[in-house]
């Protein structure tokens, strides 16, 4: 009984955010970014895929909560790596067995990388 009445909680909690929904990945990334013009810049990165409907979710907080970035539709998903981007020099993707996160943009010579946990989404405060 106590078990169940929890899972319900937690499922109206996820629910409640109208950010994802149970069924949705939700990696939460420290990342850092090398441009050769800028330096390095560390930001956190939050990215939610929604497998039934293949959508990919990019949110990131530079300091001031998150916002949402893009929405897009991702390339592949495997027990191994889910691949996000794939085209015109661009590659990123999440290596579900190191838990890292990669996005390679050969034509601007940046590389933004970093390591994700899996997380569930905080209900509303």
């Amino acid at each position: 009984m106590r078990r169940s009445v929890m899972s319900a909680l937690v499922l109206a909690v996820v629910a409640g955010t109208g950010c994802a929904r149970a069924a949705d990945m939700v990696f939460d990334c420290k990342v850092q970014a090398n441009q050769p013009d800028h330096g390095r810049t560390e930001w956190r990165r939050r990215i939610i895929i929604d497998a039934p409907t293949r959508t990919t979710r990019i949110l990131d907080d530079f300091g001031h909560g998150f916002e949402q970035r893009s929405v897009f539709a991702f390339v592949s998903m495997n027990m191994q790596r889910v691949v996000l981007e794939d085209h015109g020099g661009k590659l990123s993707y999440i290596d579900r067995l190191s838990d890292e996160y990669v996005l390679r943009n050969a034509p601007h010579r940046f590389l933004l990388r970093g390591r994700c946990s899996t997380s569930t989404l905080p209900g509303p405060r």
